[in-house]
């Protein structure tokens, strides 16, 4: 095979990712520690097969262009939810209340 028919491996896209793009602005070991490990969590085979739920009901789209992208993300990705971010659903309660009560001391202020 061609050097452009080979499939990318995952490490490869983790070093490109954690190291080269994102590593040069990551000054801490353990925070370049973190990003190391979900990248690891996340980059996998299975996510360029489209096979790999990063979210309950979000899977990874197979492979397609920008346009199709674009049409995956407004059609398939699922509204925001404190489930989606492993959190409980009350979690959002209080995020909405100190929200509004502080929209409404800024209006109060005003």
């Amino acid at each position: 095979k061609q050097w452009y028919q080979r499939r990318v491996r995952g490490t490869d896209l983790r070093y490109l990712f954690g190291e080269i793009m994102y590593g040069g602005h990551i000054t801490d070991d353990w925070d370049r520690r973190l990003c190391k490990t979900y990248l690891e969590e996340y980059m996998k085979p299975e996510m360029l097969e489209g096979d790999l739920l990063l979210a309950p009901g979000f899977n990874i789209p197979g492979s397609m262009d920008y346009i199709g992208y674009h049409g995956y993300l407004d059609e398939e990705v699922p509204p925001e939810s404190p489930y989606l971010y492993g959190l409980h659903p009350n979690a959002e309660i209080g995020f909405l209340t100190m929200t509004s009560e502080h929209l409404f001391s800024t209006v109060l202020e005003m």
